[in-house]
C-alpha cells in the first residue's frame, strides 16, 4: 500500500461506460463499513441507487478519484440541496442558489487515512468555484464522527442540523456544513 499511497492521485468526471465500475465502487464502500461503527447508514440497493449514478453520471456530476488504475474515491457535487437546504438559516447568509452541494463522498476502506477525502474536497471546491458558486455545502448523518471531523478539520462550518429524508434512512437527523469559497 505504501506505493499507492506515493502515487499522484486523478480525479476526473466519470463517463457513461463507467457506471457499473461505479456501481461496484459503492457496493465496494458499503460493504467495508465496520459494524458498531459509525458510517452514513448507505444500503446496497437502497442509497445510492444505480439509477441515481446513472443520474450523476449523465449530468457530469460525478467525480471519480484514481490512484494508478484503482478507483479509490467518488463524491457528487451539484446545486441540489435537499428541500431543507432553501429556508435553512445558514451561517454565511448565502443563499441555495448560490451554492454547490457535495454528495456520496467515499473512499475504498484499503484506502482511507490517506487524504482522499480531502482531495476530494479540494476539486469540489475548485469545481464550484469555477461555476461561480459562493460556497459548497454538505449534509452529514448524525453520529458520523470521521465525517464530522473530517470537514471541520478542512475549515467548514457547522450550520444546525435538519431533519431530511433520505431512502436508506427515512427521516434522520443531519448536521449541515457549509465552507465559504
Amino acid at each position: 500500500m505504501s506505493q499507492k499511497r506515493d502515487t499522484p492521485a486523478l480525479i476526473r468526471k466519470a463517463q457513461p461506460t463507467e457506471l457499473e465500475r461505479v456501481c461496484a465502487f459503492y457496493d465496494h464502500v458499503i460493504e467495508g463499513f465496520i459494524p458498531g461503527q459509525p458510517d452514513p447508514a448507505w444500503t446496497k440497493g437502497v442509497y445510492p441507487t444505480v439509477e441515481s449514478l446513472e443520474h450523476f453520471i449523465a449530468a457530469q456530476e460525478m467525480n471519480l478519484l484514481f490512484l494508478d488504475e484503482d478507483l479509490a474515491g467518488a463524491a457528487v457535487v451539484n446545486g441540489k440541496g435537499e428541500d431543507a437546504y432553501d429556508s435553512h438559516p445558514w451561517p454565511s447568509g448565502i443563499p441555495q442558489s448560490q451554492a454547490r452541494v457535495m454528495h456520496l463522498v467515499a473512499t475504498a476502506p484499503e484506502y482511507r487515512g490517506l487524504g482522499l477525502g480531502r482531495m476530494l474536497i479540494d476539486f469540489a471546491c475548485e469545481e464550484a468555484r469555477a461555476l461561480g458558486a459562493k460556497v459548497l455545502r454538505l449534509d452529514v448523518l448524525e453520529g458520523n464522527a470521521p465525517a464530522f471531523a473530517l470537514y471541520e478539520a478542512y475549515g467548514f462550518t457547522a450550520a444546525g442540523v435538519a431533519t431530511l429524508y433520505y431512502d436508506d434512512t427515512g427521516w434522520a437527523n443531519y448536521y449541515l456544513y457549509e465552507l465559504v469559497l
